[in-house]
């Protein structure tokens, strides 16, 4: 570039002109270049490579092949939306493990951190058994894996409910109020229906146990408090809120 020589030491000559192609290799990569590749070995342009590409092949082809419950799949594609809103539109065979490390360290910490790297390993491992990624290694295994990582979590005292309780909005005092009254958690506090409602009993199905024990079924009685809340909301479903982009 700069036509001027400059000088190494005293280095063989076939040792440097061995390491002047590997810097040029990897000064010259190019999407050109990527695209030979892929084309000769599997069939793949660079556009069927791209990670945005890759992820949606990954979301239809393979997340309805684990036989993951809604709300965990839900969870999978959010987590598959972040990864490719933060790591962005480029080749899959470009990341370095550098890029895949920065990001997770950048966002994510304890067990949200361990679920996007695993993530990330397995839509590698999904690329790779479809020729898509054509590269020996997997660089999201090779971040770091911070397997050790504990849940940090504290109880909530009452006080600490009230004042969340009294800045909340109606639809979430709602929700409050059905979770402390059936003891019931958030799938089922949202997904509780007026037509759940029969014979002054409202049935509720516990999505994370229905498959292994019957307790999973409940049926709790309709008195006081609870008629008052279900009462309360108004709408089709006993705990609802609109957001501002659908209404």
């Amino acid at each position: 570039m700069t036509k001027k020589r400059n000088h190494w030491g005293r280095i063989p000559k076939a040792k440097a002109i061995n390491a002047a192609n590997m810097l040029n290799t990897k000064l010259m990569l190019s999407e050109d270049l990527i695209s030979s590749v892929l084309i000769a070995e599997t069939g793949n342009t660079v556009d069927g490579a791209m990670f945005p590409v890759v992820i949606d092949r990954y979301t239809k082809e393979h997340l309805p092949t684990k036989k993951i419950k809604a709300t965990t799949l839900k969870i999978h594609e959010y987590r598959l939306n972040r990864l490719t809103k933060d790591l962005g539109q480029k080749n899959i065979q470009t990341y370095t493990i550098k890029e895949l490390a920065d990001n997770l360290d950048k966002n994510f910490i304890k067990d949200p951190y361990i679920k996007h790297r695993s993530l990330l390993i397995d839509i590698y491992k999904f690329a790779k058994r479809k020729g898509i990624y054509v590269k020996t290694d997997n660089p999201a295994m090779e971040t770091e894996a911070k397997n050790n990582v504990e849940k940090s979590r504290l109880r909530m005292d009452i006080d600490g409910y009230k004042a969340i309780y009294e800045v909340a909005p109606g639809w979430m005092q709602d929700a409050m109020d059905f979770a402390l009254i059936t003891l019931q958690g958030r799938n089922e506090v949202v997904n509780a229906k007026f037509d759940d409602v029969v014979d002054d009993h409202i049935h509720i199905i516990r999505e994370r146990t229905k498959d292994k024990t019957e307790k999973a079924f409940i049926r709790i009685p309709v008195q006081d408090d609870l008629k008052e809340v279900i009462a309360r909301a108004r709408f089709v479903f006993s705990v609802h809120h609109q957001s501002k982009a659908s209404s």
